[in-house]
């Protein structure tokens, strides 16, 4: 799949497989771009992976558990030969030892035990969603309206089903995850200026939000939050860049699960996923917001963003990059190839002996 990527939540695609888009009724001299229905690719699940550091973990302290044991029971019966205790003595302290370890015992085989069962519900849903998943690559694509079923609706008869759409996706997406804040993660050096471009053409654009997760201590900030209010349909809008400039670090590799498992959150909570490549937003500022006015319309049929931008040409396609290719982007500095020079180090300055030299 190539940039920009784009992956709608399943309740949406069943939405749109169940109400497909009626078709614009236009005369024969009007020009009207003809939407293309989404491509429903269904998102790959992410393998559940067992902890293989606390099985480890377990293994030695196991092991540990046992030496204390047989260490205990001989300093328990050397300690009543050289005090001279009673048998019955000894032995009960032996066995109050004995019961301090089997209780540590028990409290760890416990956990790992709940630990394995968790791991396989995971692996069990893991297998039915890849069944899913297989199933959905064979699917039908959505039936489109033929000319025959265009041709019996005036334009006020398609605004009016449009309107009917749009308020069955309210309700439907009322539930999905509200932003907590604004983030304080560090904003990408591009960020800021496709942000202007979404402001001009969508009026509820939101930079830089914040949304809680399940895992504690670790929350998502959101690139863009583009929001449509007559139909609640909410997308998440990210800029990836293929290293850190600071320090050349692969970043939003097709061969790591960090963006994968961030796809799957929003998605799950009922957002769209679009991404861009941070060339594409530096250089087609204009086409990717005409990419994200088209996945406005071709789910809701509102074509208001859309008509603003017909004279904007298509956005250009990108290919992913994996971890290899980053790492020779950033030898060749491949992102200062197409960066604004407000954003560029600047050469080295000379004052005397001293030289100051920025960072990136």
């Amino acid at each position: 799949m190539n940039y920009p990527i784009v992956l709608y939540p399943k309740l949406i695609q069943e939405f749109c497989r169940q109400h497909p888009l009626p078709n614009l009724p236009t005369d024969s001299n009007e020009q009207v771009q003809p939407l293309t229905p989404p491509k429903f690719s269904p998102n790959l699940p992410v393998t559940p992976t067992f902890p293989k550091k606390f099985a480890a973990k377990l293994t030695k302290l196991l092991l540990a558990i046992w030496l204390f044991w047989l260490i205990g029971v001989v300093i328990g019966v050397l300690l009543g030969l050289t005090l001279d205790l009673p048998p019955l003595a000894t032995l009960s302290l032996i066995g109050a030892y004995c019961c301090l370890l089997a209780a540590l015992y028990l409290r760890v085989k416990t956990s790992y035990t709940k630990m394995q069962s968790r791991y396989k519900t995971q692996l069990a849903q893991y297998r039915q969603q890849l069944s899913e998943y297989q199933a959905a690559l064979v699917l039908p694509k959505p039936e489109t309206p033929t000319n025959s079923e265009a041709l019996q609706f005036l334009k006020e008869g398609y605004q009016q089903q449009i309107k009917q759409r749009m308020t069955g996706l309210l309700p439907l997406l009322q539930g999905k995850a509200k932003p907590m804040g604004v983030s304080e993660a560090r904003q990408g050096v591009s960020e800021e200026q496709f942000f202007h471009h979404l402001q001009y053409y969508f009026d509820n654009a939101v930079q830089g939000a914040e949304f809680k997760t399940p895992w504690q201590g670790r929350n998502y900030s959101a690139d863009y939050l583009i929001i449509h209010p007559p139909s609640g349909l909410g997308i998440n809008c990210e800029c990836d860049e293929p290293y850190a400039l600071l320090s050349n670090q692969p970043t939003h590799c097709i061969d790591q699960d960090s963006d994968r498992r961030r796809n799957q959150f929003f998605l799950e909570h009922n957002w769209i996923v679009v991404r861009f490549t941070e060339r594409q937003v530096v250089q087609a500022p204009k086409s990717c917001c005409k990419a994200i006015a088209q996945v406005i319309a071709v789910v809701t049929g509102d074509r208001s963003y859309l008509q603003q931008l017909e004279s904007v040409s298509d956005l250009l396609p990108q290919k992913p990059w994996t971890k290899a290719d980053a790492r020779r982007m950033a030898k060749k500095n491949y992102r200062l190839s197409y960066l604004p020079d407000s954003v560029k180090p600047s050469p080295p300055r000379r004052s005397g002996r001293r030289k100051s030299r920025r960072s990136w």
